[in-house]
């Protein structure tokens, strides 16, 4: 698959994504971090666009991990189920 290059503007920054997703998804997340800074500067009107873009890095890393963990929970509670499927089963 070639890779898309996609032109976006966040917060007054310009710049060129390049990926093998969709420029439809591309977009939509630019979307998103541009909403995300954007709160962030109107709750705090002396905040720069380096530190909105910093605090929103660190908000939706802090998002994945904490998704990370919820799935990885999921998939334990999941195995001990067929574990504990496949003993019944046994008895």
């Amino acid at each position: 698959m070639s890779k898309n290059r996609i032109r976006l503007e966040i917060c007054g920054v310009e710049c060129v994504i390049g990926s093998d997703d969709s420029e439809e998804y591309i977009r939509a997340i630019g979307a998103e971090v541009a909403r995300s800074m954007n709160a962030m500067c109107r709750q705090n009107e002396r905040i720069s666009i380096a530190t909105a873009a910093v605090f929103a890095a660190l908000n939706y890393c802090d998002d994945a991990q904490k998704a990370k963990a919820a799935a990885d929970n999921l998939r334990a509670q999941i195995k001990n189920y067929v574990e504990d499927a496949s003993h019944a089963r046994m008895e």
